[in-house]
């Protein structure tokens, strides 16, 4: 803590330390004995606002309107000091004490000006740490030109007309009720997709499956073409071995054979070879000798 010691005559100021025993800063009084001591705190101290009236809290209330005219209650603390440095300037030009007849009035002007050019609703939600920010600019600012330091300035509490909260309350219930819906939907999408991907895995893994005994079956079909083909290859042979014995015990088999494949295309007469035992050998001869016979009177 400070103690400045003023001259009642002089207006002279002189600055000591309460717990200490050297002078920090003093002006000297040219009338001795005519002093009146002021102490001073420079440590933090914190300014505070209610938005509503509370029961035994003597902070201030703060209402603001704004921009489209409802009245808007705010919950403000202001964490300032006085500058060591300037405590002349507080004590002879600034009204006494500062956190009863300074802060209250800069603190709500700030926040009035700043609130009046947003909407409710923005103060409320989404530009809520903007409105801070603006209005603990204007504060700092206003307040380091008269030797106060503004350390901090925090908006806690925002307090909405019933009407407005009532509408605003039935806004956010529906609002969580979309997201709650849209978060079931993206669930519901998601499991879709699942059973998709499921679907489609269990789609190849039968496709596999069904390749797989394709190739089987393949497999299995030309080994059994194989063995039926051994098989006919075995039994032609057989066949043939068997023709040609019986051909080579019965050559006369060759032309039956060849007379039933041609039978249908040319008519053909088998005989002997060598023409025994056969009429028509007979009937040709007789036939050529009496042909002979007529002609060869003519002949002469």
């Amino acid at each position: 803590m400070l103690l400045l010691k003023y001259g009642l005559l002089t207006g002279a100021v002189g600055c000591f330390v309460a717990a200490a025993t050297f002078i920090v800063w003093q002006v000297v009084s040219a009338v001795p004995l005519v002093h009146r001591v002021e102490t001073f705190s420079i440590r933090d101290q914190l300014f505070t606002t209610n938005p509503v009236e509370v029961a035994k809290d003597p902070s201030t209330v703060l209402k603001v309107y704004s921009k489209e005219g409802l009245p808007v209650g705010l919950g403000v603390s202001v964490r300032y000091r006085l500058d060591p440095q300037r405590l002349a300037y507080v004590q002879s030009n600034l009204p006494q004490p500062v956190e009863s007849e300074i802060m209250p009035p800069v603190v709500a002007n700030a926040f009035r000006q700043t609130i009046s050019s947003y909407m409710v609703r923005d103060v409320f939600s989404a530009k809520r740490e903007e409105v801070r920010r603006v209005a603990a600019e204007t504060i700092t600012k206003r307040l380091a030109a008269d030797g106060i330091v503004v350390k901090e300035v925090m908006l806690r509490d925002v307090s909405l007309p019933p009407e407005y909260a009532k509408g605003l309350e039935g806004l956010l219930v529906k609002a969580q009720e979309n997201d709650r819906l849209s978060i079931e939907l993206e669930v519901k999408q998601k499991m879709v997709r699942s059973a998709e991907l499921e679907a489609e895995a269990e789609k190849m893994r039968r496709v596999k499956e069904a390749e797989g005994r394709a190739q089987v079956t393949v497999l299995e079909l030309s080994q059994a073409d194989a063995q039926r083909v051994r098989l006919m290859a075995s039994a032609d042979a057989e066949r043939l071995k068997s023709e040609a014995l019986v051909l080579k015990e019965n050559p006369m088999v060759i032309q039956k054979i060849i007379a039933e494949r041609l039978s249908d295309k040319v008519q053909i007469m088998m005989v002997p070879m060598d023409g025994k035992f056969f009429f028509t050998n007979d009937v040709l001869k007789s036939t050529a000798i009496g042909g002979l016979g007529a002609h060869a009177p003519e002949q002469r």
